[in-house]
């Protein structure tokens, strides 16, 4: 993947949101949203913290996001992330890892919702005990699914099982070790 295709569909789902606002007519529509609500009233922040470890390597990511429930089953949205990790193998290497992301969420069912996110991240490593460092970038697609239980009227917190399907060994990094497991808290404006 290259950062056009990141580009593309970040426009893709930033124009889906604003049509899918802009076409309400100021009544309940088929999804149960009060159109007449401001579009702020459908806007959430939030954020996750996820992490992963392998025998020689662990990781931890938070990612701060903020997203739109276009209908009740569709929800798009943008992320920031900062992920550090390390080896505990012979190495000690450490990275420094930072970048943007779009995702959705999909309800099939109330509470369960399926993720798809694209992330486009930045990475610095350095080898414990040297001064060498390396710094590249990377594509990751995360696929996969989670429940969300609201704690109050605005807010609810969710967890996730993810899988970035586009790790393999062929890639430059393969810095996120299958499962990611995540979770998660999103609050109504």
């Amino acid at each position: 993947m290259n950062k056009k295709f990141f580009y593309v569909l970040l426009i893709f789902v930033s124009l889906g949101s604003f049509c899918a606002v802009a076409g309400n007519n100021g009544v309940n529509n088929s999804a149960g949203i009060n159109a007449k609500a401001s579009p702020l009233s459908r806007l959430r922040i939030g954020g996750t913290l996820s992490g992963g470890v392998d025998n020689d390597y662990y990781f931890l990511t938070i990612a701060p996001r903020v997203s739109m429930e276009v209908t009740k089953w569709f929800v798009p949205g943008a992320t920031v992330v900062y992920m550090y990790s390390q080896g505990t193998g012979g190495d000690k290497i450490t990275s420094n890892t930072y970048g943007a992301g779009v995702f959705t969420d999909f309800y099939p069912i109330k509470y369960v919702f399926g993720r798809v996110e694209y992330q486009h991240l930045w990475y610095s490593q350095k080898a414990k005990g040297t001064t060498v460092k390396a710094s590249t970038d990377d594509d990751f697609l995360l696929m996969g699914v989670g429940a969300k239980m609201p704690i109050s009227a605005k807010a609810a917190v969710s967890a996730s099982v993810l899988f970035n399907v586009l790790n393999s060994e062929k890639s430059d990094h393969f810095m996120y070790k299958n499962p990611i497991f995540s979770v998660g808290i999103d609050v109504g404006l």
